[in-house]
């Protein structure tokens, strides 16, 4: 469900949340808010599958907080992640969030652009590179 709500391309939302937040429609919001829950999903199935399950070894879910960059190098993002209810979320979360957040710095727009092209570019023929 979430994946239809991005269509096809998310990428003008995501850049316009960087550079003009303000500007946001609502169905460039809710494309936002999707992309960003994506990834928090895929580190709160992490966390569930150590802490509740103990499918992964203590410590797996920290050291995937990275998952969460794309969110923390907006500074759209650190506000929407900041008025998440943490309710029933992991002691040590937040301290995780603020660990990853001091080390990335500044928020960082431009990564977030790297990040996607290099990753689009790993997926393409060595040809069409």
């Amino acid at each position: 469900m979430q994946l239809s709500i991005l269509g096809e391309d998310p990428s003008t939302a995501l850049a316009k949340a960087c550079t003009e937040p303000q500007n946001l429609t609502l169905r460039e919001t809710l494309i936002v808010n999707e992309y960003y829950m994506s990834h928090l999903n895929l580190v709160a199935r992490m966390i569930l599958l150590t802490d509740r399950d103990g499918l992964y070894p203590e410590g797996y879910w920290q050291d995937q907080i990275g998952f969460l960059n794309p969110i923390f190098n907006s500074a759209y993002g650190r506000v929407w992640f900041a008025g998440l209810n943490p309710l029933g979320w992991p002691d040590g979360l937040f301290a995780e969030v603020d660990d990853r957040i001091r080390q990335l710095g500044p928020p960082n727009c431009k990564s977030i652009y790297d990040e996607r092209i290099e990753s689009f570019r790993s997926n393409l023929p060595e040809d069409r590179r």
